[in-house]
């Protein structure tokens, strides 16, 4: 069983915040985008954090460069066309995509 940082979970979900922002103008949506991503921060912030002693710091690395290499494989297959103003943006990933390829690696 592996474990995740509770900062780094909550930094990686800061960015995504940030990156999902730009994809829409009306203020309307940007609110709502932020109460979910601020709701999902405190349920985060909220559970405990399991410190095991013993890990090494190069099984937290290959763990975490694991996470990323699934993100961006996902960012890569998302097929939807999505809009910055009149720009079409790379690599954009769902939420859900990111919490599949982070729990694909905390049940193996």
């Amino acid at each position: 069983m592996s474990y995740l940082i509770k900062s780094d979970v909550i930094n990686a979900i800061h960015e995504d915040l940030h990156t999902s922002l730009m994809c829409y103008e009306d203020d309307s949506t940007k609110d709502i985008i932020e109460f979910c991503y601020d709701s999902i921060e405190r349920e985060i912030g909220g559970l405990p954090q399991y410190v095991v002693e013993n890990a090494k710091e190069s099984e937290r690395i290959n763990f975490a460069v694991a996470i990323l290499a699934e993100v961006a494989e996902r960012a890569k297959q998302e097929d939807a066309p999505i809009y910055k103003g009149d720009e079409e943006v790379d690599y954009y990933i769902r939420f859900s995509d990111v919490n599949e390829a982070i729990n694909k690696y905390l049940n193996e």
